[in-house]
């Protein structure tokens, strides 16, 4: 009986190459998948987000690289017979199969096998949730595939993958880094919350959604360290390089302040903020660290080349603006660091009845000089010194009240200072900007103690000479209870 079509040459070997790979078939092993890494630093880093995504993809063409080829074939001969109009029934090969025949096992052999690959894949790499990511997109590709063709093998679409991510292993994962205290996996919540949002979307029952809630709850809770911040200075004006004034001054967080490690505003790096403020609603009270000063002394030198003492005696309570913290716990090429500001009353302190002539408000002048050197001001360090100057002249001839003083003319000695004062700052503000301290140090990664570090800010710059300019501060894991 004659052929209903005489297979061309090309036909002819697209059908022999075809039947080579079904004589060939090999055995059903296949590598493990490559495995995920949940920390920030590896979503953060593109190099292993690339060397991750390259080993994905070289080991899915290596897990179906034989059910892949068979369909290509089958596929091509398939394409080109319709292509052409042609028709092949006869074996190309005496007692031999068909070409319609071969196609139907290619196409049956691929599915079946990709099939059974995929069920070995996710019985033995399942439950391991370093290749989950594999095993569901071997899955979730499966099921395309024979939904694609057709391919009925009579099971439910996507069966067992509710029981593949419904199991415990995760928040098991996770429980233990932080028994580990790995700080750069435990708070990088956006892996938990986005592993809860992945089964929603693939309707996964039972209570996982809420065992992972609980999860997230405890990680906010554990999210807590105390905070402390200690400053202590020492400084003096010189003039004709002789001292002319000598201040110290010492500040402390006279409680923990609680703050919570984030990823900061590029994502990649973690930063710290404070635990309690509602960033929506919060005064802007709450984004300070409340301080206190102990400790400090003035001493100004009187003509005479006598020293006059005076203790502070300014307001007590202070505020320092929360500092700016940038953190990267695996990296230890760039240093993590913090930066500060200086310490300022609070808003609703009424300074008005403290004399200018004792030790009070001019702290924080003094302090100014331990955040920056001068002549890194914006202006002309030259004008600030002027400035300083003209208090000085202004204000310490009037320190002692000459006797026999009237109580009007006292109280016009008084206002008369009053408004030099505040004319002077107005010029001080016009020529300062507000200075700022850094601290270096390396965050560990598994430690209670997350900074405990300090600068000693010292230096002479002009007439100024820091010779202590001491600022800690320390940062210690201190979670809230279960």
């Amino acid at each position: 009986m004659e052929p209903d079509f005489a297979p061309e040459e090309d036909l002819t070997e697209m059908h022999r190459q075809l039947k080579e790979l079904l004589r060939n078939e090999p055995g059903m092993s296949f590598e493990a998948p490559p495995k995920k890494d949940f920390s920030l630093a590896f979503f953060c880093d593109k190099n292993a987000q690339k060397r991750y995504q390259e080993k994905w993809k070289k080991w899915e063409e290596e897990f179906t690289e034989y059910e892949y080829q068979l369909m290509k074939a089958a596929m091509n001969i398939y394409r080109y017979m319709a292509s052409t109009g042609a028709v092949a029934v006869t074996p190309i090969e005496p007692g031999s199969t068909s070409i319609n025949e071969d196609l139907k096992e290619a196409f049956t052999r691929s599915l079946s096998r990709t099939d059974e690959k995929v069920k070995l894949l996710t019985s033995r790499n399942g439950k391991n949730i370093f290749m989950q990511d594999c095993v569901i997109s071997s899955i979730l590709q499966n099921e395309r595939k024979k939904q694609l063709l057709g391919f009925d093998d009579g099971t439910a679409p996507l069966e067992g993958l509710s029981e593949l991510l419904e199991g415990p292993e995760y928040e098991n994962y996770i429980n233990e880094e932080i028994t580990k205290k790995n700080w750069d996996v435990i708070f990088n919540l956006s892996i938990t919350l986005g592993r809860n949002r992945q089964m929603q979307l693939m309707g996964v029952g039972g209570d996982v959604s809420e065992r992972l809630n609980q999860l997230v709850l405890r990680i906010r809770n554990l999210n807590r360290f105390a905070l402390t911040a200690d400053l202590d200075f020492n400084l003096q004006i010189t003039e004709n390089d002789k001292p002319d004034l000598k201040a110290s001054g010492k500040i402390y967080t006279p409680d923990k302040v609680y703050v919570s490690l984030a990823r900061n505003a590029n994502g990649c790096k973690w930063t710290l903020h404070l635990f309690g403020p509602d960033y929506g609603t919060a005064k802007e009270e709450e984004y300070y660290i409340p301080m206190r000063v102990t400790d400090g002394t003035k001493s100004v030198k009187r003509n005479d080349d006598n020293w006059v003492n005076y203790s502070y005696s300014g307001p007590k309570d202070m505020l320092m603006h929360f500092p700016v913290f940038s953190i990267d716990f695996p990296d230890l090429s760039n240093r993590d660091s913090v930066t500060l500001e200086p310490v300022r009353y609070r808003p609703n302190e009424n300074l008005t009845g403290y004399s200018p002539l004792l030790y009070t408000t001019d702290l924080v002048g003094f302090m100014n000089y331990v955040f920056v050197v001068a002549s890194k001001l914006k202006s002309s360090p030259n004008k600030i010194m002027d400035l300083i100057t003209e208090m000085q002249n202004t204000f310490f001839p009037l320190i002692t009240l000459p006797a026999g003083l009237t109580p009007l003319e006292i109280l016009q000695r008084k206002f008369l200072i009053m408004q030099q004062k505040q004319e002077t700052e107005k010029k001080l503000a016009g020529v300062s900007y507000t200075p700022k301290a850094v601290i270096l140090f390396d965050a560990p990664n598994n430690s209670s103690i997350l900074i405990d570090n300090s600068v000693d800010t010292k230096h002479k710059d002009n007439e100024v000479e820091v010779t202590k300019g001491f600022i800690k501060i320390k940062v210690i894991h201190d979670p809230l209870k279960d």
